[in-house]
């Protein structure tokens, strides 16, 4: 089969499904809800899937890694918390219980 006829082939549900790796019944949903990609129907009953709106829509759900953070250093790690201790001893002295001044 040429490619511009293959990229044209119409799929069934069960076979769209298996393509993307889903169960046909969330591609009836989505046909439903016309989300995503567009339905064939032919005689009002039979739904097919044009190959290359499938494709298309696997191209458009390409997302970029997300980036992982680096592990601080030492150094980095051992600093916080006399930042927070140095932080909590500049802090007024507030009592439990004491009313704040307003």
């Amino acid at each position: 089969m040429p490619p511009e006829k293959a990229a044209e082939r119409l799929m069934t549900r069960q076979e769209a499904a298996e393509f993307l790796g889903l169960k046909p019944q969330t591609l009836n949903n989505w046909a439903v809800e016309q989300r995503h990609f567009p339905v064939i129907k032919i005689g009002g009953r039979c739904v097919r899937y044009r190959l290359s709106d499938l494709q298309r829509f696997i191209e458009q759900s390409v997302r970029p890694a997300a980036v992982e953070p680096q592990p601080a250093s030492n150094a980095t790690r051992q600093a916080r918390p006399i930042e927070r201790r140095k932080a909590r001893e500049n802090r007024p002295a507030q009592r439990r219980g004491a009313a704040t001044a307003k």
